[in-house]
């Protein structure tokens, strides 16, 4: 036992059992998770293959964040899991100096340290951690500010080394202020850490303070520099308003009795979504279901990992550790973890914006990450006085933000299957476009993405000539009606702009796509597919636009970036249903006849009979009438509703040779033009 104990008391121990919490959080899927949201518009700069274009993407409002991809992408290029791991990776690099940051502070309180640490791996009020690609930026930056913090506290103790170290954490503060204004707040912290450390070592309040002031300046300065360049510099040189601006700031100058409430009520719905609402995600009615293996899974991983966190942290816990309470930590903790959880949130509640609003809000709540571990932390430390309890107390909610995350990184995994289905499907029936073609979908084909982030994706799976603007783009019906697209009538623009990329071409170029993830096959819709089934008011409106001419059968036939998608998907049903409805757009009957023989020969199957259609009609233009009406029944059978879907079909096919005759005989089925 006593070796046992002098294991955990390793100085390697803590720091891999960090690493492992953060890949059950989320590494457990690694090879299954993509990319979401903004990961789209850095895959499509980086497919161009000039690191260069990132400096004038990012010019628009952070210019100097650029420097990250500029120097990553050539080496992790556009593969899903390169991102994923590097994410975690630096994820846990920050983590880790939390850990020794407070170990500076609160030399004596590893147990708290340990727990502090892991609840900020596991922070659930942040849920977007597999969009990787995207936070690799905010993470490598916040642990740039975290190792600054920690470079300033050893120079402040090391005057040996002070001179390097300062100038090291001054430059790691000025490259992360420059670059991300999220933690800017939290720089105002750094004076009271000095504070915190110089009263330990025995310096009197004024000493301390004093010293503290004067230790602060270098990195004042750069609070200073950040104000300048953001603030006045910036603005002369951005023509476009300031995306980020302290606008409700402004606000309480000109009208503080109006401004100074709305603050206030931003302020405490955000945190107690951070503090209290956030830690109980995963134990909500909608998450708690048994039934499901990813539930069970994430609740054993938390209890698990909660439970051998308890035995590491009380096992490496020093036995000189303070077990009555006579040390003043958990009042320090509360305060400075209350100040920073403010500083945190105040360059999100500065601009106007919420951690609450918006799908992809969750992302403000970042700053306050750092406030919050420590706050927990002194909490515990208040409420419980003995190690053990504190141990406990604090597990919980290490076991709550874990069971958690393991669930949301599961959603992650799935939607990227669902993406991985519609791009495989798009590249099967489009395998090419004529560029200036605009999809047109009833809304984003899957969730976790934006309009934007569709129109990203398919330039980078069909890659022509951008000379002239992207060639590509995606629109939604529900989200674009009386904007961008102003109309549903021919020759009306589309237009489309971000930043230094733009798309420009008009409702002409149109196609329509229909999607439903698991329910049917993708479906480029036409203008006679007016009857089809389930179309909603605005995809019934899309037809009068779709031009399935726009894709071109013939020449170049792009395959999906294998570094993004990986393998192409197994060739199960819809594989052949697409290859099928391409041949029939070419009128090629003989091989849509010979690809329904061959889903025959291997027993495939539809979930939606009016994927029959382009079956059927190709049968009839063959003259096997009797095979059609055939196919006609069982797709009846399988999709009740298409019933005046498949009149139209067969409307169409009566002036073909025996069409009439076959007509008659399908009609005492399916009843067409009588009332229902």
């Amino acid at each position: 036992m006593k070796y046992f104990r002098r294991y955990l008391q390793h100085p390697a121990v803590f720091p891999v059992f960090l690493l492992v919490t953060l890949l059950a959080a989320y590494g457990y899927q690694i090879t299954r998770l993509g990319f979401y949201w903004d990961d789209w518009q850095l895959v499509y700069l980086t497919s161009l293959k000039d690191p260069q274009v990132f400096w004038g993407f990012y010019a628009y409002d952070r210019p100097v964040a650029a420097w990250l991809y500029v120097a990553l992408t050539p080496f992790l290029g556009i593969n899903p899991v390169s991102w994923q791991v590097f994410a975690i990776l630096v994820r846990w690099i920050g983590c880790l100096g939390f850990w020794v940051l407070f170990r500076q502070l609160w030399p004596e309180r590893h147990l708290e340290a340990g727990f502090a640490a892991l609840l900020m791996a596991v922070y659930p009020a942040f849920t977007q951690q597999p969009i990787a690609m995207t936070y690799s930026l905010f993470w490598v930056l916040y642990a740039m500010f975290i190792w600054s913090l920690v470079a300033s506290l050893v120079a402040l103790t090391c005057p040996k080394h002070r001179l390097w170290l300062t100038i090291l954490a001054v430059l790691a503060s000025l490259m992360e202020t420059l670059s991300m204004e999220y933690v800017i707040g939290l720089e105002l912290l750094r004076p009271a850490l000095f504070c915190l450390v110089l009263l330990q070592l025995g310096s009197s309040w004024k000493t301390a303070i004093k010293q503290s002031l004067t230790r602060w300046i270098p990195y004042a300065l750069v609070i200073c520099v950040f104000v300048y360049y953001r603030f006045i510099y910036f603005p002369q040189i951005q023509t476009d308003p300031e995306a980020n601006a302290p606008l409700l700031l402004r606000e309480i100058i000109l009208s503080p009795l109006t401004a100074l409430p709305h603050l206030l009520q931003n302020m405490a719905q955000d945190l107690s979504q951070v503090l209290v609402f956030a830690w109980g995600k995963s134990i909500t009615p909608a998450e708690i279901d048994f039934s499901q293996t990813t539930t069970l899974f994430a609740f054993g991983v938390g209890i698990l990992l909660a439970a051998a966190a308890v035995i590491l942290l009380r096992s490496s816990s020093s036995a000189r550790e303070s077990e009555s309470g006579n040390d003043h930590f958990p009042l320090q903790g509360v305060v400075l973890g209350s100040v920073a959880v403010i500083l945190g949130g105040l360059p999100v509640w500065s601009t106007n914006r919420q951690i609450i609003t918006g799908m992809w809000s969750d992302r403000f709540s970042l700053g306050l990450m750092f406030g919050t571990a420590i706050l927990f932390a002194g909490l515990a430390g208040w409420f419980a006085q003995k190690q053990t309890p504190r141990g406990v107390l604090l597990s919980i909610f290490l076991a709550l933000g874990l069971a958690f995350q393991v669930q949301n990184t599961a959603k992650y995994r799935l939607n990227w299957d669902a993406q991985k289905d519609y791009y495989n499907q798009l590249a099967w029936r489009i395998p090419n476009l004529k560029a200036g073609t605009a999809i047109l979908g009833n809304k984003v084909p899957v969730g976790l993405s934006a309009e934007y982030s569709t129109g990203f994706a398919l330039n980078v799976i069909y890659p022509q000539d951008r000379e002239a603007g992207l060639p590509f783009w995606f629109f939604s019906a529900i989200s674009d009606r009386g904007g961008s697209i102003p109309d549903y009538v021919e020759g009306i623009p589309l237009k489309f702009s971000l930043r230094t990329i733009s798309y420009d071409s008009s409702t002409s170029n149109g196609v329509a796509v229909y999607y439903k993830y698991g329910e049917s096959c993708l479906r480029v819709l036409t203008p006679d597919d007016k009857r089809f089934p389930n179309l909603s008011d605005s995809e019934s409106e899309l037809l009068s636009i779709s031009h399935p001419e726009n894709i071109l059968a013939d020449g170049d036939k792009w395959i999906l970036p294998i570094d993004v998608f990986g393998k192409e998907l197994p060739h199960g049903w819809c594989y052949f249903f697409q290859k099928g409805d391409l041949s029939r757009q070419a009128g090629d009957w003989n091989t849509v006849v010979d690809i329904l023989e061959e889903t025959e020969s291997i027993d495939l199957s539809p979930r939606n009979g009016t994927e029959y259609v382009p079956f059927i009609q190709a049968l009839a233009h063959t003259g096997q009438w009797e095979k059609a009406q055939q196919l006609t029944e069982k797709g009846l059978e399988l999709t009740g509703s298409a019933r005046d879907y498949f009149c139209d079909t067969w409307e169409g096919l009566r002036s073909l040779n025996g069409g009439e005759v076959s007509y008659q005989k399908i009609n005492m089925i399916l009843k067409c033009g009588e009332s229902r």
